[in-house]
């Protein structure tokens, strides 16, 4: 979908150990056989945390950002939504909820 993407964000919930992250954990090994770097932003719920995280993907210049489930995630999917638009990233989503909002895929 993005030719020549070489930087892919990843938001994770703060205070979720990235260990404990199956999904994650798969993401990691998958990246260098796509030679595709991941940013691991780790966020705080709420608007003020949300938007720092995407101001993050932006300056670690991602071309996309991925969005894991979990319910922090999907209660505030239509916040995420409106900061990837905001952002100018391309994102994808763990739930089609996401997709309903607005958001590009899942």
């Amino acid at each position: 979908m993005i030719p020549n993407l070489s930087r892919v964000g990843v938001l994770r919930q703060a205070g979720i150990p990235a260990a404990t992250d199956s999904p994650l954990q798969e993401l990691r090994s998958a990246a260098p056989v796509l030679k595709l770097k991941l940013e691991e932003i780790e966020t705080e719920a709420g608007p003020s945390g949300l938007q720092s995280a995407f101001r993050t993907a932006k300056q670690k210049q991602v071309g996309a950002i991925m969005i894991g489930g979990g319910r922090t995630f999907f209660t505030e999917r239509r916040q995420i939504v409106e900061f990837a638009g905001k952002y100018r990233l391309a994102a994808i989503y763990a739930q089609k909820a996401f997709v309903d909002e607005g958001g590009l895929m899942s």
